[in-house]
């Protein structure tokens, strides 16, 4: 073999070196899976969003910036009860309206009307209704409405009239609970020979929870005799009903009545 001169040698030295810098350029082009046109700053460095704290612009106003809302108010009792005036007031931040009452439904009567309250008749068949009140001053108006339904009253229950020994055989007291409701009562007693004795009658107007009623027995003896109680009862909505209740006495030793 020829040795290589000195021409030679060289030539093949930058060759060589001319190879390898086209081989690095070949690795640093980008390949068929990466974008040459995404800027990378944007990805490590995204835009801030500025906002109320859920990454959404946040434009509502704040209450000082809103206008000041008009409210009314009817105020007077939520249960009348028939056969009764009640008077109601129309209240609102409205300066001086001008208000107008109207009845909707129910037997319902307005019966007078001053400054801003009004006063209504409810009718003895009144179970349930409604009224209105309209306030206007100038463009400014505020409607109120209230309605009403009378609750059901029904008859207390048998377990509500008991009778109370005061002295063996000779008084005694009728007692009605859960009488809320009950507008009068008027009581009867029976014993022995002694049928259906009216010893009165008791009024509640109060709606008191308990009415009581004294007995006062006739003279006689009574030991092993059953004490009967009738209390014949009217509700605050006139209905009327009956309870009844009964006791076997024990006189012991003792007499009887005391009348």
């Amino acid at each position: 073999m020829r040795p290589f001169n000195k021409l030679q040698l060289i030539g093949l030295l930058l060759v060589s070196s001319l190879l390898l810098v086209i081989h690095s350029c070949a690795k640093e082009e980008p390949t068929s899976l990466e974008n040459p046109n995404i800027d990378v700053s944007e990805v490590d460095n995204p835009p801030i969003m500025e906002s109320g704290g859920d990454g959404i612009e946040d434009d509502t106003k704040s209450s000082s910036s809103l206008t000041g809302k008009t409210t009314c108010d009817i105020t007077g009792t939520s249960a009348p009860q028939a056969g009764n005036q009640y008077t109601f007031t129309y209240t609102t931040n409205m300066s001086s309206p001008t208000v107008t009452w109207t009845v909707l439904s129910g037997a319902i009567t307005l019966v007078s009307t001053s400054g801003n309250s009004a006063t209504f008749q409810f009718g003895s068949g009144f179970s349930s209704g409604s009224i209105k009140a309209h306030g206007m001053n100038g463009t400014v108006e505020c409607s109120d409405t209230i309605s009403f339904r009378q609750p059901t009253i029904s008859c207390p229950q048998q377990s509500c009239l008991n009778i109370l020994q005061v002295e063996p055989c000779i008084d005694y007291q009728a007692v009605l609970s859960c009488a809320n409701n009950v507008s009068s009562v008027d009581w009867e007693y029976s014993i022995g020979p002694y049928s259906h004795v009216s010893i009165g009658s008791s009024t509640n107007p109060g709606g008191n929870y308990a009415i009581a009623k004294p007995i006062y027995l006739p003279t006689g003896s009574w030991d092993n005799y059953y004490l009967w109680i009738f209390a014949d009862i009217t509700l605050t909505n006139g209905s009327t009903c009956t309870l009844s209740k009964s006791i076997l006495l024990s006189c012991g030793s003792g007499g009887g009545g005391n009348q």
